[in-house]
């Protein structure tokens, strides 16, 4: 039995259906654990990541957690706002290209809280951060593509003209205009590079490894007044210190001290926000939180915020819009699945007729179209016996030819005298082949080669015998 296309067409659904549910539970799985984002992120759940500070504050009254994965120069700060950037390391400090200083600054100025968390060990992750690494070197790379397409070079002609009007103006011109139209040109077609944070916050990280020892995590030290409880300090596991310059000394406060090195520092903004910058983001790790949680220092770390922001955009977490992020954000998911439903049932609907098909083994109802000759010997089969047929036609043909000799007459009793009588209902077909020629030859002058009439078959002669006897 042949199968059915609706059962192939379900079968290969289900299938493709099983298929994409193993698909999304291996990318679920991967996902949930967070091991493809980089160590200090919020999506991590293991004890590299920052997952547990998340969830955690989103389960306080009062209190919403929020990931950003858009350029940082679209956050804008507020009193109630805190940002969290972690495992900023020294590199990324010094240099703009990961980091936005200026948006970071700016969030400051309008009143926000920025929490700069920095990776100062130097060789005990190195391993771990090199998916990190190149995920910001990859980022680093597209901004160069992006400022080198938006940038606008200067037609060869139009510098030489700029250059002979230069020539022609004279040196007290030059001196009053402040600055020229080349200058002007250029700041318009050229994207200046971002400013790191080391630019605009006006401090320096030394970057020195740290070793784990038997005796525990290094203990730190706060100056007294600062607003910080001895006891409340987390441990520290780096040695990266902060340097900071006579010139920025007045608004830098040092909070944590290693030694004569700060670790811990802060910055306040005229508009009431604050800038904290630790050279450690153990303290906010998974692991952490699970070993040697420091509540306290959290809290007040954090500040009476009501929304907290983890930046994820500088670990290589980077949103870019398309239909698929409106899609997400508008949820529209119901539409993206009667899409590929309405596919489903246009596939099917190509594939095979809405009528039911015809089963193969049934009997056929339908009657095969045949020529009018078949149709006539069909007819007369079904109508006339056999052993009449000749003496049906003899009569028609009789009547078709009613003007006729006496001799034509003659010939037509004598090939009457030949036919089977009219209560025989069967005659053996070779029998009735030579009647039929017999009288052929009798009808027909022309067809006549002797004057003897052919002799019958015997079978035949003794059946017309016997019924001529019994009439």
């Amino acid at each position: 039995m042949r199968r059915s296309p609706a059962a192939s067409l379900a079968i290969l659904i289900g299938l493709v259906l099983l298929a994409a549910w193993a698909f999304n539970m291996l990318l679920g799985k991967r996902f949930a654990g967070g091991d493809i984002y980089a160590p200090g992120s919020s999506l991590r759940a293991d004890p590299l990541g920052a997952k547990a500070l998340h969830d955690s504050l989103n389960r306080v009254s009062g209190v919403r957690a929020e990931r950003n994965f858009r350029d940082l120069d679209k956050l804008k700060g507020a009193h109630d706002k805190t940002l969290l950037c972690l495992m900023v390391t020294p590199d990324a400090f010094a240099d703009g290209e990961d980091v936005d200083g200026e948006a970071i600054l700016r969030f400051a100025n309008e009143g926000g809280r920025v929490v700069i968390a920095m990776q100062g060990q130097k060789s005990d992750w190195d391993t771990v951060m090199d998916s990190a690494e190149e995920r910001r070197e990859e980022n680093a790379e597209r901004r160069r593509e992006e400022r080198k397409k938006r940038s606008k070079k200067k037609p060869a002609s139009e510098q030489k003209k700029q250059d002979e009007k230069e020539k022609k103006e004279s040196p007290k011109e030059k001196e009053e205009s402040p600055a020229t139209d080349k200058d002007s040109e250029d700041k318009d077609d050229y994207i200046r590079p971002r400013k790191s944070l080391r630019t605009m916050l006006g401090v320096a990280v030394e970057q020195e490894n740290f070793v784990m020892t038997p005796g525990g995590a290094l203990e730190l030290k706060t100056p007294m007044g600062v607003g910080v409880e001895q006891d409340t300090l987390p441990e520290w596991h780096t040695r990266t210190s902060i340097k900071i310059d006579d010139v920025a000394r007045e608004k830098w406060k040092a909070l944590g001290l290693l030694g004569q090195d700060v670790v811990l520092a802060s910055r306040a903004t005229e508009a009431g926000g604050s800038i904290i910058l630790a050279t450690d983001s153990y303290f906010l790790t998974n692991e952490a939180l699970y070993r040697e949680p420091s509540t306290r220092f959290l809290s007040w770390l954090l500040g009476p915020a009501q929304t907290v922001i983890f930046e994820e955009t500088h670990l290589g977490t980077l949103e870019k819009p398309g239909v698929m992020t409106l899609a997400r954000r508008h949820r529209l998911h119901g539409l993206f699945f009667g899409g590929m439903l309405l596919f489903a049932l246009f596939v099917w609907r190509s594939s095979m007729s809405l009528v039911p098909t015809r089963d193969d083994d049934a009997p056929s109802r339908t009657v095969a179209g045949r020529g009018a000759t078949a149709g006539l010997v069909s007819l007369l089969r079904r109508g006339i016996p056999s052993a009449q047929v000749l003496r049906r036609g003899l009569e028609v043909w009789e009547h078709g030819s009613r003007q006729r000799s006496p001799a034509m007459q003659a010939r037509i009793d004598q090939a009457r005298q030949h036919l089977p009588s009219t209560e025989a209902t069967r005659v053996p077909g070779g029998a009735l082949r030579s009647i039929y020629r017999l009288m052929c030859d009798m009808l027909n002058p022309r067809a006549t080669t002797s004057s003897a009439a052919p002799s019958l078959p015997s079978s035949l002669s003794k059946s017309d015998n016997s019924s001529r006897s019994n009439s």
